[in-house]
């Protein structure tokens, strides 16, 4: 999550208007296409998806979790 601390100014690190309005672009789109993959029947079990994180810190990860159609 993004956290703006408008009392900084500029400089700061703190998100622009300009970035946020990008920001939430990307994020609605984002949204957008993930409601899509569902309408079509479209997942990734949360087990494996679970088990990729989790291996991501080793010498072998997991590869992707496949999509699966419901």
């Amino acid at each position: 999550m993004y956290t703006v601390d408008r009392e900084t100014g500029p400089g700061s690190g703190a998100e622009t208007d300009a970035d946020q309005r990008t920001r939430l672009a990307q994020e609605t789109q984002g949204l957008a296409a993930a409601e899509a993959e569902l309408d079509a029947g479209l997942y990734v079990d949360v087990g494996k998806v679970r088990a990729r994180i989790d291996s991501r810190p080793t010498v072998t990860p997991l590869p992707p979790p496949p999509t699966r159609r419901r």
